[in-house]
């Protein structure tokens, strides 16, 4: 079982790095969770108006395989990667781990933890994180404060 989840967890992210909408939502189970640090984000159409809101931000998405890249056991599954992308016109390079619970082969759950942390080691006074977060909090206006 581990290789068909090495090898849905990379085409899901070749999704993501299309921006291919209809083919990322067919990774999730209909009562899926998207968590991210901000949010809690339920349910497929949730995901789907996140997703939307998301690429309409972000450009040049990539992820690089970092760390011990995909390692599934079970139903569950960890890809560790460098989440590159141009946010407005800031270019940003961030350590990040994907966390997917599996449910008849899609994600019934899928954790995003990024090291900001680390981002922010080049940048001491903050200004790109304020900006980033300030584009998330405008942007994405759903309460997810229940995390």
């Amino acid at each position: 079982m581990g290789k068909k989840i090495n090898t849905l967890i990379h085409n899901y992210i070749h999704s993501l790095e299309e921006k291919n909408i209809e083919k990322i939502l067919s990774y999730f189970t209909e009562d899926a969770t998207w968590i991210v640090p901000q949010y809690k984000i339920k349910g497929k159409k949730e995901i789907e108006e996140y997703i939307i809101w998301l690429f309409r931000n972000i450009k040049e998405l990539t992820f690089i395989y970092d760390g011990i890249g995909i390692m599934a056991h079970g139903n569950k599954a960890i890809y560790q990667n460098i989440f590159r992308a141009t946010i407005g016109n800031d270019k940003v390079s961030i350590p990040t781990m994907f966390i997917f619970r599996l449910r008849d082969n899609k994600f019934s759950k899928q954790w995003i933890i990024n090291n900001w942390f680390e981002y922010t080691k080049t940048d001491p006074y903050d200004t790109h994180i304020n900006k980033i977060e300030s584009v998330i909090h405008i942007g994405w206006s759903r309460d997810y404060s229940n995390l």
